[in-house]
This record gives structure tokens, sequence and C-alpha cells, in this order.
């Protein structure tokens, strides 16, 4: 039994070892309808199919022309006065991704003199702290050419129930170097959050004849099995074993205070030494 377990936590390891080559989108803002229902993304990974953009300390947000015709962007006024406070935000899960990628179009109005110094930055969680994004500065102007394409977020933005993005604007000078007005125009487009499929996770998955819940799970993860358990194995997503308990019942309770957040795989072993795996994001 001792071989056994040994072997099934290499072979987890390595699995989980590997990196996906392919990048999916995990949201996505094109705006590409003229309605205010645009605020919310239109990506179809299920993840974060309600995951809606919102700005801090301006004017209500609008849909107006876009890069192109019949394309639409974001936009929003009341920037005056903004310098590290008004921002445009989102927030989104990345659980069971990595390698991060952050993409995104701002322009500033003339006229209405918006914005032209931005920088992106991130935080993990409500309780997490803004931090900047390395190269992540935007110059706008009255274009699309204050642009971020596919910049590297930094590894603790992966499998993560919650990360915060937000673009805030860091001087209060407008387009033509005077101050910004609350007429001030910014406009945001062709937001593109991708990441990549953390190798192994579905593929070790056969949950056949478990059942895991709540999922995703804050104080504790309960475990009901068709067949008594002999022993529970939590690997998190890096492969490494954080929980491992030998028993004998069909029915557990695992207090999960202790574990980081982050997507986790809970193995177990049964009477007739059948393993079984189910995936769970602990909060």
């Amino acid at each position: 039994m001792k071989n056994f377990t040994k072997t099934l936590s290499l072979a987890i390891m390595f699995a989980f070892s590997g990196i996906a080559n392919a990048q999916i989108t995990l949201a996505t803002w094109t705006f590409s309808n003229n309605s205010l229902n645009d605020t919310v993304q239109n990506g179809t990974l299920p993840l974060n199919l309600t995951e809606a953009i919102r700005t801090e300390g301006t004017a209500a947000i609008t849909m107006t022309n876009g890069q192109a015709t019949g394309d639409y962007a974001a936009t929003a006024t009341g920037w005056d006065n903004g310098a590290d406070v008004k921002n445009w935000n989102i927030h989104i899960a990345t659980t069971g991704y990595n390698n991060i990628t952050l993409s995104s179009k701002q322009r500033s109005g003339n006229t209405n003199a918006g914005p032209v110094n931005w920088k992106a930055q991130y935080k993990v969680g409500q309780s997490g702290i803004w931090t900047d994004v390395v190269g992540g500065t935007v110059t706008a102007a009255n274009d699309w050419s204050g642009a971020l394409n596919n910049v590297v977020l930094p590894t603790e933005c992966s499998n993560v129930a919650v990360l915060y993005i937000r673009w805030i604007m860091t001087s209060n000078i407008g387009i033509g170097g005077g101050s910004v007005g609350a007429a001030g125009i910014s406009k945001i487009d062709d937001i593109v959050i991708k990441g990549t499929t953390i190798s192994g996770v579905e593929q070790v998955l056969l949950n056949s004849g478990i059942t895991i819940y709540p999922n995703p799970a804050i104080t504790s993860i309960n475990i009901n099995s068709n067949e008594n358990i002999n022993e529970i194995s939590i690997y998190n997503f890096a492969g490494q074993c954080v929980y491992s308990s030998k028993i004998n019942s069909d029915n557990v309770s695992i207090d999960a205070t202790g574990f980081d957040a982050g997507l986790y795989i809970i193995k177990t072993i049964d009477t007739e030494n059948t393993i079984r795996s189910q995936k769970i994001t602990i909060l």
C-alpha cells in the first residue's frame, strides 16, 4: 500500500508539472452592441459568464462609437480631479488556469479632454493590495494607441477565486496638456484576459461515485462516497499533497479553514483500492 500511494503521488505531481500550450480566453469585453448589457463580458467560459466592467468615481458608463463602424466602446465622463483614485475596473476568477495575460485598448477625448496617463494594477482577493502591473503603463490619445498587448501578470494571479484588475488614471493631465474637466471622456475596449489550463487538472478527474460539497468550499469540505473510504489525500495545483488521512467511512467532513484559496484535487481510495478524484475550489 505504501509503494502504491507513493507511485500515485509521483504520478499526480508529474501530471501537474506541464503547461498547456494553447491559451484560453477567461473573459473578454469587446462591446459589440450599443447596449448597457455590454458591460457584462461576452466570453463563453462558464467561470466568468456574469462578470461586468465598472468605474469608480465617474459618471455612469455609456456605449459610444468604438474603433470601427458598428463597433462600440465603454465610455465615461467625470474624470476631473481623479488622479490615483478614478478608474475602470473588473474582477474575474482564474481558477484552474495559470500564465494569465491582459490586453486592452484605451482612448481619451480631445475636445472634451480625457486623462492621458494610466496604469494597470491588480490585487488578489478583496483584502489584497493593489499592485502595479509590470509593463502596464498606458498613455492615452485621441485614438486607440493606448494599448496593452498580452501583458503577463505575475504567478500570484494564477488559480485564484477572485482577481481584481483596474486601469487607474495617474495624473490630472488631459489631452492638449490642460487639466481633465468634468466633461473629459475616457473610452476602453477590447479587454481580453487569457490563461492556460493547469496541466493534468482535467485529465486526472474520475469522479464517478463520489460527491464533494459545497464547491467552492469556505469552512468545510464534505465527502460522500458509494463505498467506504480508506484514505483521503488533497493535492494543490502544483501536485503537492497538503492533506492526507486514513479513515473508514463513506461520509467525511474536513475542516477547510487552514487551506489557502485556490484549486485542489481530492483523491479517495476505497476498500476495493478504487481511486476516485474530484476537483474543488476553496475560497
